[in-house]
């Protein structure tokens, strides 16, 4: 049985917008006792191992956040969305190269939608990026 949706990317922003840190900072805890929870369960659950990894990633825990997120890949090296969320998970923490490198494994796995990865925050490290533009062009008129 897959997790529960914890990460709501909506709530975080509205939470966010209204000065509600604390309140995020609660439901970052819980997804990630939720989550941490059902991995003890079902340690191979990769879409689990990913999520945690983002909420490891925002709360600083980086060495906890690439552990999980280097684990999910390798869970599911081919599977688009979790090699996607790697790219989101690396660029939390700064890391550009690994950033790219999950990234152009997303694509390559089906991950094509430009306007997608150009308008996501998560990937605004790259912007600019000759690779980045090579996988997601610009459309033009």
């Amino acid at each position: 049985m897959p997790p529960p949706r914890h990460r709501d990317p909506e709530l975080a922003v509205s939470l966010g917008a209204l000065g509600k840190e604390e309140a995020r900072r609660n439901i970052r805890h819980r997804s990630i006792q939720a989550l941490e929870g059902h991995l003890r369960q079902v340690p191979e659950g990769a879409r689990a191992r990913i999520l945690v990894a983002g909420f490891y990633a925002v709360e600083g825990r980086h060495e906890d956040a690439a552990r999980e997120t280097n684990l999910a890949m390798l869970l599911r090296p081919n599977e688009a969305m979790v090699q996607y969320n790697a790219a989101c998970t690396f660029h939390t923490m700064n890391r550009k190269a690994e950033v790219l490198e999950a990234l152009s494994k997303a694509w390559r796995n089906g991950s094509k939608d430009a306007d997608r990865a150009r308008r996501d925050p998560d990937l605004a490290i790259l912007r600019g990026n000759p690779e980045f533009e090579k996988l997601y062009p610009e459309k033009t008129l």
